[in-house]
């Protein structure tokens, strides 16, 4: 088994990636790392292992052997460097940083130093995320008209440094990296051109709220992306092709014991509802990287994917820059 410490106890780690560690049968939930001493405290006691509120003394620690980082945004490029340098894995929340240049740094210093690098976007690793991509290759022949796709989500209540600009805040990091890291995953071997963008401010707020963007996949397949916070909540994908179209909610994030469900009709407009296996796609993301560990191949692929997301995150963000 490996030794992996999560450093950074917020809620989505308390939640969902500190619970699925400490179940493992392949990772060993050595540590966690974070300067609020009262979460320590309260984490500590009920799984049984290290605590640190100082990263220096925990990446020094020669029992780590990867370190899951879910610090603000804003801080991955700082953190996920120290750990590279300290000779462990950087499995590291989703996106890794919040600057092209940053990431690309991050993924050469990880590729000479033999270490691996990966990007926790979760929904790549349920089997909902594989069947709308097997649905696409088999319609993309016969001609996929368009792509819409949509995440959304209301305020939430204790935001934290998602309304934060210096800790990269903001709707387009927090949900808006999500639609955009499925244009690249979905139509991996395709051209992708880059039509438009809009991100959007509100007077009252420091950060952006929502925007959208259309891509157009080689010359003739549009997609559209629209991403907001304060709003009603939206997560789906819809996909218009010429002889069939699929339509799926709950596409990112969904509770582990969800069972998804595709909607598919046919050039009449009759229905069929196909069910997706139940997992927790946290667990199957974790179980992948596992995989990946001391494998140059699959390493180096998710160093690449890693970079085509970064790619369109700036294209995007930075589109009339």
């Amino acid at each position: 088994m490996k030794n992996i410490v999560v450093w950074g106890l917020g809620n989505h780690s308390i939640k969902n990636i500190v619970p699925v560690i400490h179940a493992s049968q392949t990772l060993s939930l050595y540590g966690l790392c974070s300067r609020d001493s009262n979460v320590l405290d309260q984490n500590a006691k009920e799984y049984d292992c290290k605590i640190w509120e100082s990263e220096e003394q925990m990446l020094a620690d020669n029992g780590v052997d990867i370190v899951f980082l879910s610090t603000p945004i804003g801080l991955h490029f700082q953190h996920g460097m120290q750990v590279l340098k300290s000779n462990k894995h950087l499995w590291c929340e989703k996106p890794l940083t919040s600057d092209i240049n940053d990431t690309n740094k991050l993924v050469s210093y990880s590729k000479k130093n033999n270490l691996m690098l990966a990007e926790g976007f979760m929904y790549l690793y349920h089997p909902q995320f594989n069947s709308v991509k097997d649905f696409i290759h088999d319609e993309i022949q016969n001609g996929v008209i368009s792509l819409n796709i949509k995440f959304g989500i209301p305020f939430l209540e204790k935001p934290g440094f998602r309304m934060k600009k210096e800790l990269g805040g903001g709707a387009f990091w927090d949900v808006g990296t999500y639609p955009i890291s499925a244009v690249p995953a979905l139509f991996p071997e395709h051209s992708l051109e880059f039509l438009s963008s809009e991100i959007r401010f509100e007077k009252g707020y420091e950060v952006d709220i929502s925007g959208n963007s259309s891509i157009m996949i080689d010359s003739k397949h549009n997609v559209t992306l629209e991403w907001a916070i304060g709003t009603s909540y939206r997560n789906e994908i819809d996909v218009w092709g010429k002889n069939q179209s699929l339509f799926t909610d709950k596409f990112f994030s969904k509770p582990k014991e969800y069972t998804p469900e595709i909607q598919i009709r046919d050039k009449t407009g009759m229905r069929r509802s196909v069910q997706i296996n139940v997992i927790d796609h946290f667990e199957s993301m974790l179980d992948d990287f596992y995989k990946s560990l001391d494998d140059d191949f699959l390493m180096n692929q998710k160093r690449d994917e890693i970079i085509a997301r970064s790619f369109a995150f700036d294209k995007i963000r930075n589109f009339n820059s």
